[in-house]
């Protein structure tokens, strides 16, 4: 049975979709005034940062996922250590 492409992205989206209404949802009924004020003051220096070495440590994590598997005798390339560790991680 093969999966069309057009299914993989209209299912794609639709997951899409849900995750940024369930995230707004989630942050209209928990955020504050307090919060809304310390996003403000964030420093897009610490934020780029923080970004920065969240996506070093995801690109470990792949690589990592690669030696594994080399180690079993199996190769994987790193698309595909990096979608499951997208799963992983999700």
């Amino acid at each position: 049975m093969e999966i069309k492409k057009q299914t993989i992205t209209r299912a794609l989206r639709i997951f899409l979709g849900i995750t940024v209404l369930s995230m707004a949802v989630v942050l209209g009924l928990t955020v504050r005034g307090e919060t809304w004020v310390a996003l403000r003051e964030l420093k897009p220096t610490y934020f780029g940062l923080t970004l920065l070495v969240i996506l070093a440590y995801l690109y470990f994590e792949c690589l990592r996922l690669q030696v594994l598997a080399s180690g079993l005798g199996k190769w994987i390339s790193f698309r595909s250590s990096a979608e499951f560790t997208m799963v992983v991680y999700s």
